[in-house]
């Protein structure tokens, strides 16, 4: 199928091998996406290779950014569909994930793909993200989030659930440098500090995004 051989060129560029398994749990999850998103409007992309290009690929780029070791304990705030913590899943079964979002809905269909897929060592929490700090101050390795939060906003309830040497990752287009500059002090009074900007043009695309990768010191 042409979305499936568009998954296998962009992770290769991304240097990401992708098994058989692996492709039938994408294929999976596209149909299901697909299915619940007619009734629950879980994105705004609805074609195959706009999901596979913004969602999947786009998700995958994220790796990029994030020191994969078995165990790793990883939050995905805001994850709406799943993104983009479901494909990095995919691709490394060992990390243990949990997945945030306040929508029922949206937590409705993570439940539902979680165990289409049969992915284990994975959690899904129906919360803001300013309500998590209570019970899961210093509990991750890495955060991730999509461009939804700004830089400053992420900072104040995100840097709390990381470790000492934990990793928010977030994506930002062309908005990144200013909302760093403007989150300063607050990076400073937070003990975090820019590990790394990496900036990547989509594979198979000319969408560009920015890494941004804050420790917590």
């Amino acid at each position: 199928m042409r979305h499936l051989e568009l998954l296998l060129k962009g992770a290769k560029d991304l240097g990401i091998n992708i098994t058989e398994d692996q492709i039938n749990l994408f294929s999976i999850y596209l149909r299901d996406l697909k299915k619940w998103n007619r009734v629950y409007n879980l994105t705004a992309i609805k074609n195959d290779k706009g999901i596979v290009l913004k969602h999947f690929i786009d998700s995958l780029s994220y790796l990029k950014a994030i020191p994969v070791r078995k165990g790793l304990r990883v939050i995905d705030i805001g994850t709406g569909a799943g993104f983009p913590g479901i494909p990095i899943k995919i691709c490394h079964p060992d990390i243990v994930l949990t997945l945030v979002d306040s929508s029922m809905k949206k937590t409705l269909f993570l439940r539902h793909i979680c165990r289409a897929l049969s992915l284990e060592g994975l959690e899904v929490i129906q919360k803001r993200a300013e309500e998590l700090k209570d019970d899961y101050e210093s509990s991750f390795d890495i955060l991730l989030t999509r461009a939804i939060y700004k830089i400053k906003d992420m900072l104040s309830f995100g840097i709390p659930l990381l470790k000492r040497g934990g990793i928010i990752v977030i994506s930002k287009g062309p908005s990144g440098e200013k909302e760093l500059k403007e989150a300063n002090k607050m990076m400073a009074e937070a003990e975090a500090r820019i590990k790394d900007i990496i900036s990547i043009t989509l594979p198979q695309s000319n969408i560009k995004r920015n890494l941004i990768a804050i420790e917590r010191y």
